[in-house]
């Protein structure tokens, strides 16, 4: 997973602050068979895998004005569908989702 964090505005822009609040999360949800034209809830999905990126950061991640900052994180994942939702948690409470759907069809090489 690559996960792009982008800071366009003029001013720092604080995603997890020093008391631990804000957080850039990853759930990766496995798609079961569906019959066709079946609506999906991705929330009642089984979770495969949670991940929060920020947790390693001690006081705070601070993105500099004009800034660009990348996370990676390997994961390996069965074949199969899946919803993949990350999620910006600032620390004042807003938040920005970003869902995507994506389909594992072959064995990755060695």
């Amino acid at each position: 997973m690559h996960i792009k964090i982008v800071n366009r505005d003029n001013v720092s822009a604080t995603i997890k602050n020093e008391d631990g609040k804000g957080e850039l999360q990853l759930q990766v949800r496995r798609i079961d068979k569906v019959g066709d034209g079946t609506s999906l809830d991705p929330e009642k999905l089984p979770l495969v895998t949670e991940k929060s990126f920020l947790k390693q950061y001690a006081g705070g991640y601070v993105i500099a004005p004009n800034a660009y900052y990348e996370e990676v994180e390997s994961l390996a994942l069965p074949l199969g569908n899946y919803s993949i939702k990350s999620s910006l948690l600032f620390d004042d409470g807003d938040y920005i989702d970003q869902v995507a759907v994506v389909r594992v069809d072959r064995e990755s090489k060695k």
